[in-house]
């Protein structure tokens, strides 16, 4: 088991923090139910005592070996981190604060918590960092970390700002990324480009984006299958979940210089006609530089929530007054009102860029 990638050590780290929580709220919840009971027959006492050693012992045995495997992968994040130190100073990058993210991986992180770079380094022409975030969760009891989410991000730089385009990668088994864009812009690309990668560029950089993703750039971004890529104002990025050192480092250095290099040739003479022409050869409209949102999370959302909120309001009228149902009314309020003000935002937003598609970013 220990000689699984980090990837895999992290993902069966959450779910043992997801089995000794579950076990501990069936040995709660069962523990309530049987103290609402009459006392029990000696048989059936036996039998429930036998139940609750079996729980305890459950819980038990998973929280210990969570805890050990909770430190052997602090062991082994330990030996990434030097790992990269190493390559790094090999490669001549040097150490940062931080390198510049792009708007699709922030989002990922909106409303989350404890965001933040580790392991950031950087040359002149392209950077590596580690970027995380957690979910917190809440109850009547406590605050806790539900999960925390782990990238690996490579950065190349390029000489001028392009169209936002993303290529959501099929074999690196996340569609976190592709469901934050509006499914109007996926579009599909000639050959069996399809079956690698899924596109995102906007409706009406269609053209653009085309005169510059050739066949032979194509084939150059299969090579990075496993990776989802990212061209965003004047960056090239890479994704990917956290790996083994220095393989992953040396790998991400690999595929990036050689797409970076592919694009960079492409793109020499591309030029963004909605915008002056002197400026339309370093930049693009305001219209192009950023993929537009997914709204049908939200609204499905905003659903959910007044589905709650109806629900509650029905309560209290029959009850005349529930504690729950109060909590519940004020919780999908609350809400409902974000929602719909992200909502506003993203159509602000939008309208706005579409109004000054003339202006270059």
């Amino acid at each position: 088991m220990f000689k699984l990638n980090l990837r895999r050590r992290i993902h069966l780290y959450e779910v043992f923090n997801i089995a000794v929580w579950t076990l501990v709220c069936v040995f709660i919840i069962a523990g309530s139910l049987v103290a609402k009971q009459p006392i029990l027959p000696k048989e059936q006492s036996t039998m429930v005592r036998e139940v609750f050693v079996g729980l305890l012992t459950a819980i038990v045995v998973v929280f210990l070996f969570f805890a050990t495997y909770e430190v052997l992968l602090l062991v082994a994040l330990s030996k990434r981190n030097k790992n990269i130190a190493r390559i790094a100073y090999e490669k001549r990058l040097i150490g940062a604060s931080a390198i510049p993210l792009s708007a699709s991986l922030l989002r990922l992180a909106d409303r989350k918590y404890d965001a933040e770079e580790k392991n950031v380094y950087l040359s002149d022409t392209w950077g590596f960092c580690d970027f995380q975030f957690s979910v917190v969760r809440k109850n009547k009891y406590r605050t806790f970390k539900a999960k925390t989410y782990h990238f690996s991000v490579a950065v190349f730089m390029l000489p001028r700002k392009l169209p936002n385009i993303f290529f959501d990668s099929k074999k690196s088994g996340g569609r976190e990324f592709g469901m934050r864009f509006r499914k109007t812009q996926r579009h599909s690309l000639e050959g069996d480009f399809d079956t690698y990668f899924q596109t995102y560029f906007h409706e009406d950089y269609t053209i653009d984006n085309l005169s510059f993703i050739t066949p032979d750039l194509m084939q150059v971004l299969k090579t990075a299958m496993h990776y989802d890529i990212e061209i965003f104002e004047d960056k090239l990025y890479l994704y990917s979940e956290l790996e083994d050192m220095p393989a992953q480092l040396l790998d991400m250095e690999r595929l990036g210089t050689a797409i970076r290099a592919k694009l960079m040739r492409n793109i020499e003479h591309y030029r963004d006609e909605r915008i002056d022409s002197q400026i339309g050869r370093n930049t693009v409209s305001v219209h192009g530089i950023r993929l537009r949102q997914a709204v049908g999370v939200h609204y499905a959302r905003a659903a959910l929530y007044a589905v709650v909120l109806v629900i509650a309001l029905l309560i209290i009228f029959e009850t005349k007054l529930s504690s729950i149902a109060f909590y519940a009314v004020i919780i999908a309020v609350g809400g409902l009102i974000r929602e719909f003000m992200t909502l506003r935002d993203i159509f602000v937003d939008e309208k706005l860029r579409h109004k000054f598609k003339n202006i270059g970013a």
